[in-house]
């Protein structure tokens, strides 16, 4: 099984201002960081399913970690949606539950 990726205009907006950060400091991290993150969203084509649900996000919400950062993808039968890209050390829950509002 190998599906297709989409990209919600939050997560290029998170990753392009996570990777400027990186590059800010150090061009090569940022660098390395865009391979990681390519690598991890390819691995979702095969197995999407292989990461638990997690229903405290939204319906049908897995999540992926990069390095640093977390991945928040949801997949239905033919797509993997990826909506969010953020450090590890906020607070999913509550970001998410504030995004409704």
């Amino acid at each position: 099984m190998s599906l297709e990726i989409k990209t919600s205009a939050q997560f290029r907006k998170d990753a392009v201002a996570i990777l400027e950060f990186i590059g800010a400091d150090d061009a090569n991290a940022a660098r390395g960081m865009l391979v990681g993150l390519t690598r991890k969203l390819d691995l979702l084509r095969s197995r999407p399913l292989a990461l638990r649900l997690r229903p405290e996000l939204g319906q049908d919400m897995r999540v992926l970690r990069v390095s640093s950062y977390l991945v928040v993808y949801r997949v239905d039968d033919a797509t993997v949606f990826v909506e969010r890209m953020v450090h590890t050390s906020r607070d999913l829950e509550t970001l998410f539950n504030n995004e409704d509002t």
